[in-house]
């Protein structure tokens, strides 16, 4: 029978969870980011300009 996710991420160290939770935060945001930029028609560099003004 295959391990399910939850299953396999409890039988992780807390450390390691840590990791994993925080690179799949990563990957998601850039996910987000990938979709803005084709929704808004802009190059990555046009959305950090973008971006750069609204946290001034």
């Amino acid at each position: 029978m295959a391990t399910q996710l939850n299953d396999w991420m409890a039988n992780q160290s807390p450390e390691r969870q840590a990791k994993i939770l925080a690179k799949a935060n990563q990957i998601q945001a850039s996910i987000r980011l990938s979709e803005l930029r084709k929704q808004q028609a802009l190059t990555q560099a046009e959305l950090a300009e973008r971006m750069a003004h609204t946290k001034r």
